[in-house]
């Protein structure tokens, strides 16, 4: 059986959620993971008020949610939110 991550963006959680027919993610926990924002680096390094250098970040647009699709096709997830990330990452909740 092949079993293939999918990733998905929608305009905030009330679409995701809608969008997999579902009132509350518990019941999907098996096979979706729910990351919300998602950040990227900027290429800039600030420092904070201790002077430590960090990479600076910002949000990407979208609630995130990734599924786990053991049929392997994807029919039964909302196709038109898919994308296809060339840099995967985990995100913050």
């Amino acid at each position: 059986m092949t079993r293939v991550r999918q990733s998905y963006s929608f305009a905030n959680e009330a679409a995701a959620l809608a969008a997999f027919n579902v009132t509350e993610w518990d019941s999907l926990r098996s096979w979706v993971a729910v990351h919300g924002t998602l950040y990227r680096n900027t290429g800039r390094m600030l420092t904070d008020s201790e002077g430590n250098p960090y990479a600076e970040t910002e949000a990407i647009d979208g609630f995130h949610v990734d599924a786990l699709d053991a049929s392997g096709n994807g029919a039964h997830f909302p196709a038109g939110n898919r994308v296809y990330p060339v840099t995967p990452s985990m995100g913050v909740m």
